[in-house]
Parts: C-alpha cells; structure tokens; sequence
C-alpha cells in the first residue's frame, strides 16, 4: 500500500490526511468539521489577545531563504519554551498553544513545571478551550 496521505485517500476514501491549506478533513465525510491547525489557532489566540489589550511575545523560529531570496536569520530558543508570553495590568500568562490532538513535549513539560513551581501562571490552551480563553483574557465568552 502506498504510503503517501493523498495516495491512500485515493484508494480510502474515509482516510484523514492533511491537505495543502495545514487543516485535516476527513474524506467522504460532508459534515466533518475541518481540525484546526496549530498555527491557525495560535493566530486566533493572539488576534484575541491583542484586540482585548494584552501584550504578546512569541518567538518565532526560522531559517531558510525569503521569497525575495534573502537568507533568513535563524531564531533560536530553549527547547520547550512556551509559545505565547501575554501581559496586561500587572499580570503575565505563559502558555503553550496546542492543536486538539497535540500533546506536549517532556522539555514543554519540563518549562510548564519550572514556570509553576515558581509561581508563574503556565497553561496549556487548544481550541476546545476558547470560551475559557477568551473569559481569560478579559473578554466574554
């Protein structure tokens, strides 16, 4: 059997397989609601932020060329550092940004109990989460 997602799709049609926009579908399923990607989530997250007046640090790590074929100056953090770090009136939240199946890595692990123990507010946010994360940040749900 083909081991490529769009190859089996083609001979199953009910296989789950991610298509070029990042969000996973399930084939032949016309009610199946697309998976929301990490990124794309993440984006929501901080949109949200920022129109209910947080702050918002993220690193990004990349590398490469640009479009314009330019190098691209790397970006390189502590392995499990989190993905969002937000402040507003005296108040800082560091959280890490899942996708609904993601899960987090031993270092993620590792930060989010360092990040605790010493009384920082650390948490992990998916998409299920929203009405709770927006209730966070300040908004209504």
């Amino acid at each position: 059997m083909p081991k490529h997602p769009a190859a089996q799709a083609r001979r199953d049609p009910h296989i789950r397989f991610t298509i070029p926009s990042g969000t996973s579908r399930h084939v032949g399923h016309e009610d199946a609601m697309p998976a929301e990607s990490e990124a794309s989530f993440q984006t929501r997250v901080v949109d949200a932020a920022e129109r209910l007046g947080w702050r918002v640090f993220h690193v990004r790590r990349s590398s490469g060329w640009s479009e314009t074929g330019e190098r691209r100056i790397p970006y390189v953090t502590e392995n499990g550092w989190v993905d969002l770090v937000l402040g507003r009136h005296g108040q800082v939240l560091f959280r890490e940004i899942k996708a609904e199946r993601g899960r987090l890595s031993v270092d993620q692990l590792a930060w989010g109990h360092y990040l605790m123990s010493s009384g920082h507010n650390w948490g992990v946010w998916k998409p299920k989460d929203w009405p709770g994360i927006v209730r966070e940040l300040g908004g209504e749900p």
